[in-house]
């Protein structure tokens, strides 16, 4: 006896699930797989020619065909880092006096403690290692530092010294006892030496100014009066 709900039709297939659809074609996929391929090989490929590499491999990183992918997306900057041979810090330290010799500004930068946030302080930290890979034109750059900070801050004369700020590298204390690195601070004095002093006076910056509203102005000298030798700059690592 029926108990009056529907019965199913035993000859009706039961409803089918929902497809999902085929997914692209095997031309797509290996198109994405060649694409995907190319483009890891470039990012491994750079970083590979960044320093020392075989022929082989430079060549294929100026090849035109990888330079018009790479540049555009950036890809060419080879990750390069300091290590594993970092290079010396610099500080510019200035001593602004006044006509009578009274301190009107003292001063350095880059300075974690009065130069912030870390954007600023790494433009100032730029300011002070472009000097260092000028060449001749170090003290030039010195002498532009130093009448930019009599104009920023007055007084009649300004002294800039350019410090570096050495690190203990391998071949330094290696198997010398007394040059031991350990226990020694980052900040110990035996690791900053000056590389360079510049002077300029009110006079210079107003000399500055006219010749460059007049648009005559000639580059001094490198080694000029107020500069130091390029000799004691450039005379290796300060013993």
């Amino acid at each position: 006896m029926s108990s009056g709900g529907k019965k199913s039709d035993p000859q009706q297939p039961p409803p089918k699930a929902a497809s999902s659809g085929a997914g692209p074609s095997l031309a797509i996929r290996i198109a994405a797989s060649i694409a995907l391929a190319f483009h890891v090989f470039v990012l491994f490929l750079y970083p590979l020619a960044n320093g020392r590499s075989s022929e082989t491999i430079s060549s294929m990183a100026g090849w035109p065909g990888f330079r018009w992918y790479a540049e555009p997306l950036y890809l060419n900057h080879g990750h390069g880092f300091f290590g594993p041979d970092p290079g010396a810090g610099f500080l510019i330290e200035y001593d602004i006096r006044d006509s009578d010799g009274e301190v009107v500004k003292q001063g350095k930068f880059p300075d974690p403690d009065t130069i912030w946030p870390r954007l600023r302080y790494h433009r100032y930290k730029m300011l002070a290692d472009q000097p260092a890979s000028s060449g001749p034109n170090l003290n030039l750059i010195l002498e532009g530092y130093a009448r930019q900070l009599l104009r920023q801050y007055g007084g009649e004369s300004v002294t800039v010294n350019y410090i570096a700020h050495d690190i203990l590298r391998h071949y330094d204390w290696l198997g010398d006892a007394e040059r031991n690195i350990e226990g020694r601070t980052l900040d110990d004095k035996s690791l900053y030496s000056t590389r360079a002093q510049v002077r300029q006076s009110r006079a210079d910056v107003e000399a500055a100014d006219a010749a460059l509203k007049s648009g005559t102005e000639e580059a001094p000298s490198p080694d000029g009066e107020n500069s130091a030798p390029p000799e004691e700059i450039f005379g290796g690592r300060p013993q």
